[in-house]
Formats: C-alpha cells, sequence, structure tokens
C-alpha cells in the first residue's frame, strides 16, 4: 500500500504540478479509504468492494506512470510530454 502512495503523492506533486498542501490534503483523503482496504482494521469496518489483488495494481500503475514522468523530464519535456525546441545558436543579442 505505502509504495502504490508514495507513487501517487509523487504523481500528484511533480506530475500534476499540485502544491505541498493540496497533495497533503488530496492523500489524507486517499489513505483515509485505503486504510479501511487493508486487514489493519476489524473485518465489520472494511471496505468489500476492494480486491485482493488492488494494491498490486495500483503500485504497477503508479510506477508506470512515474517512469513514465521521469522519461519525460529527463528529455527536456516536463509534465506535459512536449519536447522544446533547440536554441539557435549565434544570432544577435536585441539591444545590440
Amino acid at each position: 500500500m505505502f509504495p502504490a502512495h508514495a507513487c501517487t503523492a509523487m504523481l500528484l506533486r511533480v506530475g500534476g504540478g499540485l502544491s505541498k498542501y493540496a497533495v497533503w490534503a488530496i492523500m489524507a483523503v486517499i489513505v483515509e479509504y485505503a486504510r479501511r482496504c487493508t486487514t489493519i482494521v476489524p473485518e465489520t469496518e472494511r471496505l468489500r468492494w476492494w480486491p485482493l489483488w488492488g494494491w498490486p495494481a495500483a503500485l504497477a500503475a503508479a510506477a508506470g506512470l512515474t517512469a513514465t514522468l521521469a522519461i519525460r523530464q529527463k528529455m527536456g519535456g516536463g509534465a506535459s510530454g512536449i519536447v522544446p525546441e533547440p536554441r539557435k545558436r549565434g544570432g544577435s543579442v536585441s539591444g545590440q
């Protein structure tokens, strides 16, 4: 559960460009419900709709999106994936 939440928080902060306060607010809501999908809460309080394979699937999706974001940012495109055009060299400087 924790790795999936860590990747999700990073995607919101870096990929989504949200402030840290917005990320904390969103993650607080997510974690409140996520906790109820695990065995750390009594059987009577658990959410029944979450499947056993839910956390591994959530981790795989979040990790894949995190890797994609990292590759796009390394290429210089940022979160949008748009790669900027290279600068032209040797041009004149304005004002001279």
